[in-house]
């Protein structure tokens, strides 16, 4: 039986500052602080709600983005579909939607299968 992989199709990550942090641990994990958390929350949906549903209108595979920090400003743009196509479609969106952001670079990382660790 196949299993069906469970993942947000839009996710952020934030530059890690240690105000963020109210414990480290010995396994390199985290106690993340409240505003952390909040901040987390915002940036999700903020990236969320402007690509969501406009990919879904585009694309009938499955894909997923990341949106990863590259410095405080920029972001780095993970993209993971299925296709060349589907990766422009993606792109176009994202470029569309969010035309105030400053959008490092956009990477092709595989298919949702590919997702991993990464996420």
């Amino acid at each position: 039986m196949d299993e069906k992989k469970v993942f947000f199709k839009v996710k952020s990550a934030l530059m890690m500052k240690d105000e963020y942090v109210i414990e480290r641990h010995k396994n390199a994990s985290f106690t993340p602080s409240a505003k952390f958390n909040d901040m987390i929350i915002e940036s999700d949906e903020k990236f969320r709600s402007a690509v969501l549903t406009f990919i879904d209108d585009v694309l009938t595979d499955e894909w997923a983005v990341r949106f990863t920090p590259f410095t405080d400003e920029k972001f780095d743009v993970r993209i993971f579909c299925n296709s060349d196509d589907d990766f422009k479609a993606i792109k176009k969106v994202i470029l569309e939607r969010l035309p105030n952001e400053n959008f490092h670079s956009f990477i092709k990382e595989g298919s949702v299968s590919d997702i991993g660790n990464l996420w």
